[in-house]
Parts: C-alpha cells; structure tokens; sequence
C-alpha cells in the first residue's frame, strides 16, 4: 500500500511541475503583452500632448 501511495506521488510531481511551469510562462507572457499595451498608450498620449501644445499655441497667438 505505501508503495502504491509513493508511486503516486511521484507520478505526480511531473504534472505539478508541469503546470507551475505553464503558469510561469503564461504570466510572463501577460506581463510582457501589459508592457507592451502600456507602452503603446504613453507613446499615445504624448502624441496627443504634443498636438494640444501646437493647437494652444497656434490659438494664443491667433488671439492676442
């Protein structure tokens, strides 16, 4: 009987390590895709920013 426990045991620390791995590299991946997405975002705003300036600035000086 403690054989038959023990060989169950081993049988499943291939799985459990198999799916701590899995895990690892999924939430590597999502990590790396939030990066990315974050990334995208500030290159946005500052775009945006850059364009507001230009706009005010053409706007005080029409309107001085």
């Amino acid at each position: 009987m403690r054989k038959y426990i023990k060989n169950i045991f081993l049988e499943m620390i291939p799985v459990i390590l198999g799916i701590l791995i899995a895990l690892f590299i999924n939430n590597w991946k999502e990590n790396s895709d939030n990066q990315k997405f974050i990334n995208t975002i500030m290159a946005n705003m500052r775009l945006e920013i850059k364009d507001n300036v230009k706009d005010l600035e053409a706007f005080l000086q029409i309107n001085k």
